[in-house]
């Protein structure tokens, strides 16, 4: 099913940031979309090493805080750039806001 079926696509980007790292939100997307998507394009992003990310081939010293907000820098950048957007708002729980 086309994940756009469920919003507007003019909506407001709303990036969510799982807590972790190493763990996954992903079975609960439903449930944390159910108001928001009236008002968001939600995207929901496995961090690396993570849910469908996981991989045993990922080394092991890409695995620290500075390597994670790059990667979420650059998913944001190309999350602007793909649905023509000024600006994204990002949605993170414990250990993203640190």
């Amino acid at each position: 099913m086309d994940p756009y079926s469920w919003t507007k696509r003019d909506n407001t980007i709303l990036l969510y940031i799982h807590g972790g790292p190493g763990t996954t939100d992903m079975f609960l997307s439903r449930k944390i979309d159910k108001e928001i998507i009236k008002d968001f394009v939600v995207v929901h992003w496995d961090q690396r090493g993570a849910g469908k990310l996981f991989s045993p081939f990922i080394a092991a010293e890409s695995y620290n805080k500075e390597q994670f907000f790059a990667d979420a820098y650059e998913l944001a950048l190309y999350l602007k750039k793909k649905l023509n957007r000024e600006k994204i708002y990002i949605l993170g729980h414990s250990w993203v806001p640190t």
